[in-house]
């Protein structure tokens, strides 16, 4: 199961991250080119600026992110995680220089879970996330990122609290409800994950992504019963 949801958070991100824009790269530069040609559908060309924007200096750290993330959805992992141990050496240098970039700090964290599947660098993404949190302690996605992380790590004490802090400030958020039933359900507390269950039914209509997978769920706990 927290395999499968490995897979499911990274296509998350990757969506979020897709949709999200890097509002802080200046205007036509090449890492601007790179994700022109990334929004036309153009990967390969979009690899080639990104690799020139290493060669130049340009936006380094993220020009590394981004070839990893390409190259794992292209599913070229070896060459992915080629790319991710110069990405980590990139951002390190970044925020030794720039230690108030909150987003780079999770940026790295999220290298580090990518890794974590074969590397297990578990503490390595919680200490680059509660940095990350130190100075944006509100952000939701550090919050469900550091959540998740503590569970994979079998914290799920911390994980729990984690995922319940970002529902005392949005009682919708899917993710947030999704790992934490998830937890319950691991440790045996399946009366509090129906309960779980019957709120996101509630708190959704027929139809949504969070509707059908609550109902879904529920099913097979009762059947289970």
């Amino acid at each position: 199961m927290k395999k499968a949801l490995l897979f499911c958070l990274t296509i998350l991100m990757l969506v979020v991250f897709w949709g999200g824009g890097w509002s802080e790269a200046e205007e036509g530069t090449l890492f601007d080119q790179a994700m022109e040609a990334r929004g036309r559908g153009k990967d390969g060309e979009a690899l080639k600026i990104l690799e020139q924007c290493v060669e130049e200096g340009v936006e380094v750290h993220r020009a590394y992110f981004k070839m990893g993330q390409i190259l794992l959805e292209q599913g070229k992992y070896r060459r992915a995680f080629s790319v991710s141990e110069k990405a980590i050496k990139a951002y390190e240098e970044y925020l030794e220089a720039h230690p108030e970039d909150h987003r780079a700090w999770w940026e790295l964290a999220y290298i580090y879970e990518n890794r974590s599947a074969y590397t297990k660098e578990w503490d390595k993404a919680q200490e680059a996330l509660e940095k990350a949190l130190d100075l944006s302690s509100s952000n939701s996605l550090y919050l469900l990122h550091l959540g998740w992380v503590c569970w994979m790590k079998g914290d799920n004490e911390k994980a729990e609290s984690t995922f319940r802090k970002i529902l005392d400030k949005n009682p919708d958020d899917f993710w947030a409800h999704r790992y934490l039933v998830e937890i319950l359900i691991e440790e045996g507390r399946e009366k509090e994950a129906k309960e779980e269950l019957a709120f996101m039914l509630e708190r959704s209509s027929e139809g949504e992504m969070a509707y059908n997978w609550a109902e879904e769920r529920l099913k097979e706990l009762k059947g289970a019963s």
